[in-house]
């Protein structure tokens, strides 16, 4: 017998919210930032996903070249 899974539609990209913890979850993981980072994030910028997944991938660079830029310990 086939399964018959509900059909999901597209995700909704309308807004990042505080109150949902899997939107800052997931916004966290794509770009490798802590949670907290992200809700001051949602908390300063709003919830307008460009704006947030911009700020977002700001600040991985950000920690990106700054751990390129660090001294290797021997």
């Amino acid at each position: 017998m086939e399964d018959h899974r509900p059909r999901r539609g597209p995700r909704d990209l309308s807004g990042v919210t505080d109150h949902q913890p899997y939107e800052v979850r997931d916004l966290a993981e794509r770009f490798g930032l802590p949670l907290e980072q992200v809700r001051q994030l949602v908390d300063t910028l709003g919830d307008d996903p460009r704006r947030l997944e911009e700020a977002a991938r700001k600040l991985k660079i950000e920690a990106e070249e700054g751990q390129a830029n660090r001294p290797r310990s021997v």
